[in-house]
């Protein structure tokens, strides 16, 4: 079994026919977060479904991970629960007997089994205390595995999209090398976003700083090109320039754009939004946006790395072009000079 939840659900069931028990759980821990998950929980019969919940602090999650060793407690169950900071889970039972035997991976304690008996005292012996932290011993080797699996799964998927990226990076620097008239970069590097991105709308806006002017030099949504006047900045765009960071939003964009003071220029009102700044020599000489007209959660931390990149490398292109148009018209007026 290379699924965590699988193999929970199967030791769990097995567990249910081996010991004299009417409660069974089996938890996992994420001490980076701090949070226990209740990944089988079981109750005279009755499947039962808790919310992911914190470790608390002195709990008995923490003494499991001090001691790393089972705690069997035969009589007074609840007294000992209650010592933890431990209650009852509204609409069960009190336990009169238990056991917890810990799931380690090396010196960490990754989470438990538990067995409870509501109807007796003194229900659980050394021997069952004994063979559950053995079959604890084994779905921890389990548990691993499926951890690495997953881990080996999300490595590959993250390569692949780097590769994806830097094949996009690799295809936007071949397009604009050599390129020295603005206005084509602004076109071809408009198009490509839509092609890469999950968007219905690019704007690439260049900003004027002495005129306070955005220029907009390419806006297309939904495949019907904008003409936009020059206008001041503001919203969310005049935040980017400003901060010099990207901005990605990726739900109640009507409410965070209406808080920044921003407006629709054009179109439709978005749902998504992801911005970053063109900056030359370390200052914001313009914004680059993706808006998906019609879902929230249309761009990630993926898609804005990829497009900080290629915003990166569009600013090279245009501070290329701007120094080559500046070299000719010197040239122009030395030779009318001459």
């Amino acid at each position: 079994k290379l699924d965590v939840q699988a193999i929970c659900d199967l030791v769990g069931d097995k567990i249910r026919e081996l010991f004299d028990t009417q409660v069974v759980t089996l938890s996992t821990y994420d001490w980076t977060t701090r949070t226990v998950f209740r990944n089988y929980l079981v109750e005279r019969g009755k499947r039962l479904f808790e919310h992911p919940a914190p470790i608390a602090q002195g709990g008995l999650i923490e003494h499991l991970q001090k001691t790393r060793q089972p705690l069997l407690v035969a009589e007074s169950a609840m007294q000992r629960l209650s010592e933890f900071g431990m209650q009852l889970i509204p609409g069960t039972d009190e336990p009169k007997s238990l056991v917890y035997v810990p799931l380690i991976v090396g010196e960490e304690v990754r989470g438990s089994i538990s067995l409870q008996n509501l109807d007796r005292e003194n229900a659980f012996t050394d021997q069952d205390v004994r063979l559950l932290t053995t079959m604890a011993s084994s779905m921890s080797v389990a548990l691993e595995n499926a951890r690495l699996f997953d881990e080996t799964k999300r490595l590959l998927a993250e390569t692949e999209i780097r590769a994806a990226e830097l094949k996009e990076i690799s295809d936007v620097g071949q397009m604009l090398v050599g390129e020295l008239d603005l206005n084509r970069i602004y076109e071809a590097m408009g198009d490509k976003l839509l092609e890469i991105f999950d968007t219905q709308a690019v704007s690439i806006v260049t900003y004027d700083r002495e005129a306070d002017l955005l220029h907009y030099r390419y806006l297309k949504e939904k495949g019907v090109r904008e003409h936009p006047a020059p206008r001041p900045p503001s919203g969310l765009s005049a935040y980017i320039l400003r901060t010099r960071q990207p901005l990605l939003i990726k739900e109640d964009l009507d409410r965070i754009a209406a808080e920044h003071g921003g407006t629709v220029i054009a179109g439709e009102q978005p749902r998504s939004y992801l911005g970053v700044p063109l900056l030359m020599g370390g200052e914001a000489r313009g914004v680059v946006t993706l808006q998906n007209i019609d879902r929230e959660h249309a761009f990630s931390e993926d898609d804005q790395r990829l497009l900080t990149t290629l915003s990166l490398n569009m600013s090279v292109a245009l501070e290329n072009a701007r120094l080559y148009a500046e070299a000719e018209r010197r040239g122009d007026e030395m030779a009318a000079l001459s």
